[in-house]
């Protein structure tokens, strides 16, 4: 099925009434509710101090002795968050806000792998819901980028997907071995799967 055929009005509720229901389950509504409160207050803390300094900024301004303090890990959280804060949301509401929009593009992306295996859009939605929907993803909430982290695999599945399907055949061996010499684990397991598909459905 072509990934460009127009949206009915039946798939559109039914992508907005997943939406909803995606975000209300893992409480990332904006002006409604927050999906934790430890990671929310550490990644806020840090967003805040990235709103006082220009926008590229990637240190903490008011906290951190002799220098302003880096963050460790969760940067694809608080910076963002920080833009948000910046348009003047309250750093809860920001905060959800970061997360929904993570959410919508991991529901996307696997919504997108679906469909590029042959799914109708009516099931690639209701496959894109299941997958953001996974204990696995808001029951990690209070390690927030660890939940997302999980959550956008299918994100990072879609863009390895992507390449793999504009390579010629034998480009798709090679890429495989420069993979493994340049790449994380990940992305080697997902590409070895893929290949093997692909050589089931040459056969």
């Amino acid at each position: 099925m072509s990934n460009n055929q127009k949206w009915c009005f039946k798939e559109g509720i039914f992508a907005g009434a997943a939406i909803i229901f995606m975000l209300f389950l893992h409480g990332a509504v904006p002006f409604l509710m927050t999906p934790t409160l430890g990671q929310a207050v550490w990644t806020t803390g840090f967003a805040q101090s990235f709103s006082h300094a220009p926008w590229y900024s990637i240190y903490a301004q008011d906290f951190g002795i002799p220098k302003p303090a880096a963050i460790a890990f969760g940067l694809a959280g608080a910076w963002p968050t920080s833009l948000l804060i910046r348009l003047g949301l309250h750093p809860a509401d920001a905060y959800s806000g970061m997360v929904a929009f993570w959410l919508i593009v991991a529901f996307f992306s696997a919504c997108k792998i679906a469909k590029n295996f042959g799914a109708t859009r009516s099931i690639a939605l209701l496959g894109g819901m299941a997958w953001v929907s996974m204990t696995i993803i808001w029951k990690h909430a209070s390690y927030s980028m660890v939940s997302l982290g999980i959550g956008l695999l299918s994100f990072y599945f879609l863009a390895v997907l992507k390449l793999f399907l504009a390579m010629p055949g034998t480009t798709k061996i090679h890429s495989i071995n420069d993979s493994f010499l340049f790449s994380g684990n990940f992305y080697c397991c997902i590409y070895g799967w893929l290949h093997l598909y692909d050589v089931c459905q040459r056969r």
